[in-house]
C-alpha cells in the first residue's frame, strides 16, 4: 500500500501543480491583454486631443474652398493662398497623426487645385465643383478620424456616426 499512497501523493501533487501553472498562464495572458487594451485605448486617447487641437485649423482653411463667388477675379489666387496655408498647417506634428485615408483626401485636394486653369485666369464650373468635392472629401475624412462623421439622410435629419 505504501507503494499506491505514494503514486496518489504523486498524482495529486502533478495535478495540483499542472492547475496551478495554467491558472498561472492563463492569468498572465489576461493580463498582457489587459495592458495592450490600457496601451492602446491611451494611445488613442492622445491622438484624439492631438487631432482636436490640430484639424480645427484645417476646417478654417478648407472653409472658403468653394464658398467664393465663382467669377471672382482673384479666385484661384485667394485659392492658392488657401491651400499654401493648409500645406503649412501639414506639417510638423499634423503629419503624423493624419489617418492614410485623410492623407490621400488632402493630396487629392492639393491636385484639384493645382489644375491648370480651363478660363485661362479662372477655373471652369467643372473644376470648382471638383475643388468643392475633394475639399468635402477631406472633411468629412478628418471627422471620421475623430469620430464625428455627420451622414445626413434623406429626411435631413443629421445623424453622428462613430
Amino acid at each position: 500500500m505504501d507503494s499506491l499512497d505514494m503514486i496518489i501523493s504523486i498524482s495529486a501533487s502533478i495535478f495540483s501543480s499542472s492547475i496551478t501553472y495554467y491558472l498561472a498562464v492563463r492569468k498572465s495572458r489576461n493580463d498582457k491583454l489587459n495592458l495592450e487594451r490600457e496601451i492602446s485605448a491611451r494611445y488613442g486617447e492622445k491622438l484624439n486631443e492631438l487631432r482636436l487641437k490640430y484639424y480645427g485649423r484645417a476646417f478654417e482653411l478648407t472653409d472658403l474652398l468653394g464658398k467664393r463667388i465663382r467669377d471672382e477675379d482673384d479666385l484661384p489666387g485667394i485659392y492658392k493662398t488657401l491651400i499654401n496655408g493648409l500645406r503649412d498647417w501639414k506639417t510638423g506634428e499634423v503629419n503624423l497623426i493624419l489617418s492614410d485615408n485623410s492623407l490621400n483626401c488632402f493630396y487629392e485636394l492639393i491636385e484639384a487645385s493645382k489644375a491648370e486653369l480651363a478660363l485661362g485666369t479662372k477655373y471652369n464650373d467643372q473644376q470648382l465643383d471638383k475643388i468643392w468635392l475633394k475639399r468635402t472629401g477631406f472633411r468629412n475624412s478628418l471627422r471620421q478620424d475623430l469620430g464625428i462623421l455627420r451622414l445626413i439622410d434623406s429626411n435631413q435629419k443629421i445623424n453622428f456616426v462613430r
